[in-house]
């Protein structure tokens, strides 16, 4: 129970820093620009509020992680020739 209620709260925290980043007054100005890039580079790690952008903004979707790979990410390597 106590992992159940640990992943909850940081569930939420997560989302509670999206929330603040995206209602960011430069953030909101950022927005409303209707600026065009080549890419956005997001976390990948709780920030899937982030990975809009990437759409907002027409550009490539570029995802890091500072973790390391998961058991089913190495696997999927086998089938995709984008590895």
């Amino acid at each position: 129970m106590g992992k159940t209620l640990g992943l909850k709260n940081f569930t939420l925290m997560a989302a509670s820093i999206s929330e603040k980043i995206l209602n960011h007054t430069n953030v909101q100005k950022l927005m409303k620009s209707n600026e065009k890039f080549y890419a956005v580079i997001v976390g990948q790690f709780f920030d899937e509020a982030m990975k809009a952008f990437s759409n907002l903004f027409d550009a490539h979707l570029i995802l890091f992680s500072v973790l390391s790979m998961r058991t089913f990410d190495q696997d999927g390597m086998k089938y995709n020739i984008c590895y």
